[in-house]
């Protein structure tokens, strides 16, 4: 019972999690992403909109303030101040170039001619200018000495009309024929005209300022302190811009207020957000509904796994609703009906075949040992007849022991006697090139072990070690621990390579052999026969240096099982 709760639980999580994995989020990702895409884009635009006005507004500045300084300076070069005060005839020429000048400006601007003592000498003033020329005067003079005599002098002037507002001034020094200044031109620019134009300014603000931020002209006296200075915007509330010219005597501020379209933002994601857990809670309770349909047919399902996991096979279950779940259900009891048939025969099979098998492998070893055997028993005689004799006698008892049928396990210390003997043969092959040690855990000498396990892996050692090395050093070591026995084959051959031992290690993995390996895979094959997957051997091996496999047996003391010692259940 516990068992289908669990399985509901999971049934109902994972409709949610795919509903709202697969549906709701890849949604609401693509909805957040167009709907923060849009907004950032938005944001760029009012940015590029907001420079664009006040670059707008500062080209039109620069081109009026050029066009009446290229006016003022032509008009300085003609200007002759004694006989523009005392000749009638040339005042008058030079009023008329005056009031021309005036009206080709597209800024409109009041002028005034005064000598070096500050007097008015000419102006088209309607209302009484300021009487503050001497000061004008002294000022010019001081900017001339700082050397700005090569262009127009500019600067803010403050002074209020009846119907308009002086808001900055442009002049130049008028000179006689020695070079002295005796007087200057200066034109007075308006406000109300220009600032039509930045009226005409769309969402954005316009402050002009000097260099020090003291203000000139403004579409928005909200951005300014008492003092006419400009207010520190917050760059959080604001987008603002900046452009100077005149060599950054003027600085035109664009700013534009953005704290509502950041509001707008915020309430338009909340909104989002609330909308998608709205669809989400919606989808959990569709989920919880329609697992509560579907879980009577899973609960009836479960119910047939259960029982077929305990081992009863053969069930009659009657599904209560006719759906899906149903039909898979009717397939599942006849599918476990088919199974119970199968493992009954196969069992018998099984073991019919391992049998067979083993005797085969073991067939298999004996014309492979005899054949090297012979060949190293060749080779000794042609070099000492007398230790030939005596090796001929090592390999009957070697034979003997190979060949006998009715012998399938033997003691470790019977089987480390052979394997000398084996070694024996190969270290007056190879004298001492060859070099060995055999080292067997006290206590482990009676344990029950199959026979020719050990040797077919020695001599995998000397048939490789020898191949590139003219020395070989095998270390044969016999271990125990609680669970196991480990027999273990390290030599200090060539090694193998990686692609190579690879190969060889899957090789040990199926059931037919199609390699050269047929000694390891043939140790490795009557082992997980005789004992199951849980035994075999493990090869480790490095180019150059060497390899070293490990055989997992079972431990089994003599008596302890029947059929020889065989783990049937390993």
């Amino acid at each position: 019972m516990e068992q289908r709760m669990k399985v509901s639980s999971l049934y109902r999580k994972e409709l949610k999690r795919s509903l709202i994995g697969f549906g709701i989020v890849p949604v609401a990702i693509i909805v957040f992403i167009f709907y923060n895409l849009f907004f950032v884009i938005s944001y760029q635009i009012l940015e590029e909109n907001t420079y664009n006005e006040g670059k707008k507004v500062a080209d039109e500045l620069q081109l009026k303030f050029s066009q009446i300084s290229n006016q003022s300076v032509k008009l300085a070069s003609e200007m002759d101040m004694d006989r523009l005060e005392f000749n009638s005839s040339y005042r008058q020429e030079m009023y008329g170039k005056l009031y021309n000048a005036v009206n080709e400006q597209k800024l409109n601007s009041l002028f005034l001619v005064i000598d070096s003592e500050g007097n008015v000498l000419a102006t088209n003033w309607t209302e009484e200018p300021d009487d503050n020329h001497k000061n004008a005067v002294w000022y010019l003079n001081k900017r001339l000495k700082k050397g700005d005599e090569a262009k127009s002098l500019m600067y803010p002037n403050r002074q209020t009309l009846k119907n308009d507002r002086v808001f900055y001034n442009i002049a130049n020094p008028i000179y006689d024929k020695h070079g002295q200044v005796t007087g200057y031109i200066i034109f007075n620019l308006l406000e109300n005209k220009f600032r039509q134009q930045m009226n005409n300014v769309h969402y954005t603000d316009i402050v002009i300022t000097d260099q020090y931020e003291n203000s000139i002209l403004t579409s928005n006296e909200m951005l300014l302190t008492q003092a006419g200075k400009l207010r520190a915007v917050d760059g959080n509330r604001y987008i603002l811009n900046k452009i100077s010219m005149m060599d950054e005597t003027i600085q035109v501020h664009s700013i534009l207020y953005i704290s509502l379209f950041k509001k707008l933002y915020k309430i338009g994601l909340f909104t989002l957000i609330g909308v998608f857990l709205l669809i989400t809670i919606g989808t959990i309770a569709f989920a919880n509904q329609s697992t509560r349909k579907k879980m009577r047919s899973i609960d009836q399902l479960l119910e047939v796994i259960t029982n077929a996991k305990q081992g009863h096979f053969n069930q009659e279950v009657k599904f209560d609703k006719e759906d899906e779940f149903q039909v898979i259900g009717v397939y599942v009891q006849q599918l476990l009906h088919d199974i119970d048939c199968l493992i009954k025969e196969n069992n018998e099979s099984v073991k019919r075949s391992s049998q067979a098998e083993l005797k085969q492998l073991e067939m298999q070893i004996d014309p492979h040992f005899l054949f090297n055997t012979l060949e190293n028993i060749k080779y000794i005689t042609k070099i000492n007849p007398a230790k030939a004799e005596r090796l001929i006698v090592i390999l009957s008892k070697l034979l003997r022991y190979s060949i006998s049928n009715n012998m399938q396990f033997n003691r470790i210390e019977a089987d480390i006697n052979y394997l000398r003997d084996y070694l024996t043969l190969q270290k007056t092959r190879f004298g001492d090139a060859l070099d060995y040690t055999i080292d067997v855990q006290p206590g482990t000498e009676e344990y029950p072990l199959p026979k020719l396990i050990i040797q077919p892996l020695v001599e995998n050692s000397i048939k490789y070690g020898f191949q590139t090395k003219a020395n070989l050093k095998i270390e044969i070591l016999i271990r125990s621990t609680k669970k196991a026995l480990y027999l273990i084959i390290r030599d200090h051959g060539e090694g193998i390579e990686k692609e190579r031992l690879k190969a060889l290690k899957d090789s040990l993995l199926v059931e037919e052999n199609d390699t050269n390996h047929i000694g390891i895979y043939n140790v490795n094959r009557r082992i997980r026969l005789l004992y199951g997957k849980r035994y075999g051997l493990r090869i480790f091996s490095e180019k150059g240096v060497g390899t070293l496999v490990v055989v997992r047996l079972p431990i089994i003391k003599e008596g302890s099982s029947d059929d020889n010692g065989i783990d049937s259940g390993g």
